[in-house]
C-alpha cells in the first residue's frame, strides 16, 4: 500500500473528528448561553420575590379607594395583588362593570409612581418580562365567579415608560381616583338623596345629586346654605379616618379649586351648588 493510498482514509477520519469537535463546542456554547440565561431570569425573579416579600410588610393598605391590598406574592410571569373589597361601598359586579376604568385608575397610579420616584419597580418587572395581576374578590368571596383578575402587561408598562409626563404626582393621583368613582353609583343615600356621579368640572370636583323635590323643597335648602355647608365640613371631617375620603381630600386641596355638591330636583329640574373651597378643604383637614 503506497502512502497516497493511506492518506484518503486518514484525512476522512480527522474530518469527522473535527466536525464532531465544532459540534461538540457549539452544544457546549448554546449551553453556557442557556444555562447564563436562566441564572439572570432566576436572578430576576429572585428580585422580584424579594420585592413582594418587603411590599408585604406594609400590609394591608388602601388601593385606589376601592379596598385593600391583602397579600403580595410573585408568581413567575406574574407579579400578584390579592385586593379586598370596601364592600359596604361596591361589589365585585360593580368592579366587573367598570373594569376598564379600574384598570385605567391603576395605570395613572402606576404613571405617578413610576414618574416620581419609584421607576426601579417598573423596570424590573418589564426586565424579568413579568405581568402585574390584580386579583379582586369581595371581603367574603368563597368561589372564583366571586373575583376578577386585571392585568398590567409588560405592553402596558411600555406605555408607561413612554408616556410623555406633563402633569403633577396629584394630578395623576386624582385621575386614577376619578376612574373609580362611578364605582358603586348611582347610590341611594337616604330616602330622598341619590348620588349619580362625579366628575371634574373647570377644575372643580363635582358631585351629582338627585333629589326627591316632591319631598324636598330646594328653595328651602337655599336659605339653609351656610347650615348645610357646615354639616358637609362636619361630616367629611369625621370620614378622614377613611382611607379614601382622607386621600382625595389631600389631592383636591393641591390641584383643585374646590369640591362642589349639585342637588337636581327629580322632577322641577331645580339646582342647588354646595361648593367646598380650597380653604375649606384645608380647614376640614385640619381638623
Amino acid at each position: 500500500m503506497t502512502s497516497r493510498e493511506c492518506d484518503f482514509p486518514l484525512t476522512k477520519n480527522a474530518n469527522k473528528l473535527m466536525k464532531n469537535k465544532i459540534l461538540t463546542y457549539t452544544m457546549l456554547l448554546v449551553l453556557m448561553v442557556t444555562t447564563m440565561g436562566c441564572k439572570m431570569e432566576n436572578r430576576k425573579h429572585l428580585e422580584l420575590k424579594l420585592a413582594a416579600k418587603e411590599i408585604m410588610r406594609s400590609c394591608p393598605f388602601d388601593c385606589n379607594g376601592m379596598g385593600l391590598i391583602d397579600s403580595v406574592v410573585f408568581q413567575a410571569p406574574d407579579f400578584i395583588y390579592y385586593l379586598s373589597l370596601y364592600e359596604q361601598d361596591f361589589t365585585i359586579n360593580d368592579v366587573r362593570k367598570h373594569a376598564d376604568d379600574v384598570k385605567q385608575g391603576m395605570l395613572f397610579n402606576l404613571l405617578a409612581s413610576y414618574a416620581y420616584g419609584e421607576p426601579e419597580f417598573i423596570n424590573k418587572l418589564y426586565n424579568a418580562d413579568a405581568n402585574i395581576k390584580f386579583v379582586i374578590s369581595g371581603r367574603n368571596s368563597r368561589t372564583s365567579d366571586e373575583t376578577l383578575d386585571i392585568v398590567i402587561t409588560t405592553d402596558d408598562m411600555q406605555r408607561i415608560k413612554d408616556y410623555p409626563v406633563n402633569e403633577s404626582k396629584e394630578q395623576l393621583q386624582l385621575q386614577a381616583m376619578l376612574c373609580t368613582q362611578d364605582l358603586g353609583l348611582p347610590q341611594r343615600l337616604d330616602e330622598y338623596t341619590t348620588l349619580d356621579s362625579c366628575r371634574l368640572v373647570n377644575n372643580v370636583l363635582i358631585y351629582y345629586y338627585t333629589l326627591d323635590d316632591q319631598v324636598v323643597d330646594i328653595e328651602l335648602m337655599r336659605k339653609g346654605m351656610s347650615e348645610i355647608k357646615q354639616d358637609m365640613k362636619q361630616n367629611l371631617r369625621a370620614s378622614l379616618n377613611e382611607p379614601q375620603t382622607n386621600k382625595l381630600l389631600k389631592v383636591a386641596v393641591v390641584v383643585t379649586d374646590g369640591v362642589r355638591s349639585r342637588f337636581i330636583g327629580e322632577t322641577t329640574h331645580s339646582s342647588l351648588d354646595v361648593t367646598l373651597t380650597v380653604s375649606d378643604l384645608e380647614d376640614i383637614l385640619r381638623r
